[in-house]
């Protein structure tokens, strides 16, 4: 448990991975913790679809929240990694 409790607090550093001593060390709850959770998925698929609806806008509005290309980039990444 205090591995999967250190994975998720990196992951919110925005560090995306973690070197493990012995390959023992690792496993399932640095995986499960490195990966995009389902709402993270879902925002990046709404940002990156937001875009592709509005090619040539360089700042969107997304439930009430200023969207701009830099969200996009990091939607992408997040749909990179799932």
């Amino acid at each position: 448990m205090q591995q999967a409790w250190n994975a998720k607090r990196m992951k919110r550093a925005a560090m995306f991975q973690r070197q493990v001593g012995h390959p023992s060390g690792s496993g399932r709850p640095h995986h499960a913790a490195f990966q995009p959770s389902a709402a993270e998925v879902d925002w990046a698929r709404r940002v990156v679809d937001a875009f592709a609806g509005a090619p040539q806008t360089g700042v969107i509005n997304l439930d009430g929240r200023m969207i701009d290309k830099p969200h996009l980039v990091q939607a992408r990444r997040i749909l990179d990694r799932f």
